[in-house]
């Protein structure tokens, strides 16, 4: 095993602040790695790698997926390998997931006359990789409505609900004053 620190990065808006040194782990011939499903990935509109692949082993199923969802990879030791750990099943299968990022709902509130249609505009944020409302796939916008059989001049709390998308999930912001 070998330390090795990252080096000599540069970008034109961002500074390097802290190099985390990492370790390089270079097996004998014929030690297979061992394979581990990654955790707690997140949704950010590139591929993910979930269970590395490797020359030492044949895969079979979903080691890497960019959209949110649950996924399963078997891997089964090829000849003249065996695993660093010294563990002897030949075959292992691996279960591993992508979850829905997270997306904040807001309505800010509008006052309207009586007979006057209100906007109802949800302010949505969170969207990763450059994509938006239109782009997204499977997205159905928050909305919010006025409870049934409210009085003209009292003040509502109003709450967005029922949005969808697939590789993203809501979270809806503290109602905010909405006056009829």
């Amino acid at each position: 095993s070998y330390k090795v620190v990252p080096e000599g990065g540069s970008a034109a808006n961002y500074r390097f602040i802290e190099y985390l040194p990492g370790t390089v782990t270079v097996l004998p011939q014929g030690k297979a790695p061992v394979p581990a499903a990654a955790e707690g990935l997140v949704y950010t509109g590139k591929e993910q790698v979930g269970v590395p692949e490797s020359t030492a082993y044949t895969s079979v199923g979903t080691s890497k997926a960019t959209a949110a969802g649950d996924y399963h990879m078997t891997v089964t030791l090829k000849d003249g390998f065996e695993w660093a750990d010294g563990s002897t099943e030949k075959v292992r299968s691996f279960d591993w997931s992508i979850a829905k990022a997270p997306l904040t709902a807001l309505y800010h509130g509008e006052t309207f006359a009586t007979g006057e249609t209100p906007e109802y505009k949800v302010e949505v944020s969170g969207f990763v990789n450059g994509e938006t409302s239109e782009t997204a796939a499977g997205y159905v916008a928050p909305t919010v409505k006025l409870p049934d059989g409210y009085t003209p001049g009292r003040r509502y709390y109003l709450t967005p609900s029922d949005g969808a998308a697939d590789n993203y999930s809501f979270i809806y912001k503290e109602p905010t004053t909405f006056t009829a």
